[in-house]
C-alpha cells in the first residue's frame, strides 16, 4: 500500500525505531519502521535506524516520512524512503483562553505535539510568551476534520 508521506515523532528502541503518530480517526499508534530499498522492497528496521542516524535524527524527533506500507495487518510497517525534519513557522501568537492561536497569515491553532491545546498554551507561557509576541515554532500543520488549520508545535525558538 503506498502512502505519499506519514508524520510524526520518531521513536528508537535498540535496533528498531518507530513512528509514533496519529491515525485518520485521531487515536495515537505506533508504527515499526524499516527502511525502503532501491528496488522498493522493504529492509529491515535496523537499517532505518543508521538512515536516521546517518541523518543526524534524535529519539523523538519529528519527521516527515515518504514512504510505503508493508506487511499484513494488524501490524504494518512503513517502509522509509526518505526523511526529513519538522519545518519552522513564524507568526504573531495569540492567546484566547486556553488556547494559542498563530497569525501567519491566517490564524491556526496550535497543539502541543501528541498533545493538545492545554499543552501547548502551557508551554508558550512558560517560555514566557505573550499575547503579541512575534514567536517561531518547528512542526508540522494539519487541517481538522472539520477544516480548522491545526499547528502540532514540537520546539519553540528561545525557549
Amino acid at each position: 500500500m503506498l502512502i505519499p508521506v506519514s508524520f510524526g515523532r520518531l521513536r528508537f528502541e535498540g535496533n528498531s525505531c518507530f513512528l509514533e503518530h496519529r491515525s485518520t480517526n485521531n487515536h495515537l499508534m505506533r508504527t515499526r519502521l524499516v527502511r525502503a530499498l532501491p528496488d522498493d522492497s522493504a529492509g529491515t528496521s535496523p537499517e532505518a535506524v543508521a538512515l536516521f542516524q546517518e541523518r543526524g535524527f534524535a529519539d523523538g524527533a519529528q519527521v516527515f516520512i515518504d514512504g510505503f506500507l508493508v506487511g499484513g495487518q494488524p501490524a504494518p510497517e512503513l517502509a522509509v524512503r526518505e526523511a526529513t525534519a519538522a519545518p519552522m513557522h513564524r507568526g504573531t501568537l495569540i492567546f484566547d483562553g486556553p488556547r494559542s492561536l498563530l497569525r501567519k497569515p491566517a490564524i491556526t491553532l496550535l497543539l502541543r505535539r501528541l498533545g493538545d491545546i492545554a499543552t501547548a498554551t502551557a508551554m508558550l507561557r512558560n517560555c514566557g510568551k505573550q499575547n503579541g509576541d512575534p514567536i517561531e515554532v518547528t512542526g508540522i500543520e494539519t487541517v481538522s476534520p472539520s477544516g480548522i488549520p491545526i499547528l502540532e508545535i514540537d520546539s519553540v525558538v528561545g525557549c
